[in-house]
């Protein structure tokens, strides 16, 4: 079990029992057989769905968020609380606020594992809240207001590692994105009301690349855009449609560990993959309209609806194509390891042979799938 369950007494914890479910089938082709992006399974844990806490059932989901050891954060605007669950959905803690001081209407969480940082987007509060991995309340920044600095229905929260952990939030009724340090301290916002590029309508959310670009998705205008790292616009992808690569109001966004950006297409009930140049991979029919996505380092996506109360987590290679690692070489046979062995042999001896051209990586992957 990871960081987050070590001091579960300090949270609340009552007996009744919470419900995990096994995770709905793979979607089928007409034919009735699976439709399947790869055939392993690089997840060894198994996919399950969430539709209850110790408490009772899930009431509007509202964010998701992951920590470091696959943890799942789960907040719920209508019980205004944090539930904490391990990798294989086993509820580990819950927390609300602190005395006297709860949250109202939280949405948008997000972790910072550096730091051991839990965010929660206090949105009727008005504030950004910070609390420790075991739930108990670090500092908190942001009062009500337009100017900058403040937050009038702030609905998400990313933190950007590659930049000392500042946080990235999407403050949508001011139409606008707010950029802070760890510590809450301003630096600097980008976006006003509108439909050209740079400009929001209400209802976004944020994602950060490996490269720093801060990505949003613009729900109204059914659309993502990219931004550099200082706010500045880039490009956009995606216009209102159903087709591949077209949006109906696509209101949550992340980026996983290959960089690929995760939609999540409201209207249209699935989720939608691109590379990171915003280039269409694959969809996955959801079943309800998806609200929020998140990823986890082994993967594994996470997606819940608002009015559907559940929470589903599927290993990514139910639906996207396998992006080949070294970190899957202990996925592969020994005859495979020995095969590759001697191509490597054989390009040492002779260069100028076709095989020579291949590199290790791509036998790797060539000989897994014959």
């Amino acid at each position: 079990m990871g960081k987050a369950s070590s001091k579960v007494q300090s949270a609340e914890k009552k007996m009744l029992p919470h419900t995990v479910h096994p995770a709905p089938p793979l979607p089928q082709a007409d034919d009735g057989a699976d439709i399947k992006a790869n055939p392993i399974k690089t997840d060894p844990i198994k996919d399950f769905v969430l539709t209850s806490g110790p408490e009772g059932p899930l009431a509007g989901v509202a964010g998701l968020a992951f920590d470091h050891d696959c943890n799942l954060y789960v907040v719920e605007c209508y019980a205004a609380r944090v539930q904490v669950f391990a990798s294989d959905g086993e509820w580990l803690y819950t927390f609300r606020g602190r005395e006297g001081d709860p949250l109202r209407f939280p949405l948008g969480i997000a972790i910072d594992d550096e730091r051991q940082h839990i965010i929660i987007a206090d949105t009727r509060n008005c504030k950004m809240r910070v609390f420790s991995i075991e739930g108990t309340e670090r500092f908190q920044f942001g009062s009500p207001g337009r100017l900058l600095g403040e937050f009038y229905e702030q609905e998400r929260v990313v933190v950007d590692s590659r930049h000392d952990g500042r946080l990235v939030i999407a403050d949508s009724e001011t139409y606008r994105v707010q950029v802070f340090n760890a510590d809450g301290t301003f630096r600097f916002a980008f976006g006003s009301e509108g439909s050209l590029p740079g400009q929001f309508q209400k209802g976004i959310a944020v994602a950060v690349n490996s490269d720093g670009d801060i990505i949003v998705a613009d729900s109204r205008n059914h659309r993502v855009q990219v931004f550099t790292e200082s706010g500045q616009f880039l490009w956009e992808f995606g216009s209102l449609g159903k087709e591949p690569g077209h949006f109906d109001r696509p209101l949550g966004i992340c980026v996983d560990a290959d960089d690929r950006i995760i939609v999540a297409d409201v209207n249209n009930s699935r989720l939608q993959a691109f590379t990171n140049e915003g280039k269409y991979l694959s969809s996955f029919d959801c079943g309800f309209q998806p609200y929020q996505v998140t990823t986890d380092r082994r993967g594994r996506i996470a997606f819940s609806g608002h009015t559907i109360e559940n929470v589903v987590v599927i290993g990514a290679g139910k639906w996207l194509p396998l992006v080949w690692t070294p970190d899957h070489h202990h996925l592969v046979s020994e005859n495979t390891k020995s095969v590759v062995e001697t191509m490597t042999m054989i390009r040492s001896l002779e260069p100028s042979l076709v095989v020579s051209l291949l590199p290790n990586e791509l036998l790797f992957e060539i000989f897994f799938f014959l």
